[in-house]
């Protein structure tokens, strides 16, 4: 949210000169091996993420609207399951964002329930 703010902020060129920026030589040799790093973190994701941008590329997999706005713009397959590559879950980005952030919520709060019920019992048992 930051980093958008002060894109905002930023005057008209500015953006386009970022955008130079990321073509010169190093900055983009400093871009592929960070993304070599991930891929070698990452490679049951990373299989996925090239299995179906290979599919659409060769449209034996069609890039569908978004499943929960209906809208076609910024549309990106998002996978639930990495063992199953091609099985993707077509959301634009500002809805698939907020179904992270509530799964994100919904796990922080799983977990909280367990931590207080444990302290609940940790100061039953200490009276």
């Amino acid at each position: 949210m930051r980093v958008k703010l002060r894109r905002l902020k930023m005057p008209a060129g500015q953006t386009t000169i970022q955008r130079e920026r990321r073509k010169l030589p190093h900055n983009r040799a400093r871009a592929v091996k960070s993304a070599a790093v991930w891929y070698a973190k990452n490679r049951e994701k990373g299989r996925a993420y090239k299995a179906v941008a290979y599919a659409v590329r060769t449209y034996n997999l069609t890039r569908g609207c978004c499943e929960k706005c209906r809208t076609d713009e910024n549309v990106c397959g998002f996978h639930t399951d990495f063992a199953q590559p091609l099985k993707v879950t077509w959301r634009c980005r500002r809805c698939h964002g907020a179904a992270q952030r509530a799964d994100r919520l919904a796990h922080a709060t799983a977990l909280a329930i367990p931590i207080n019920a444990r302290r609940m019992n940790e100061q039953d048992n200490d009276q």
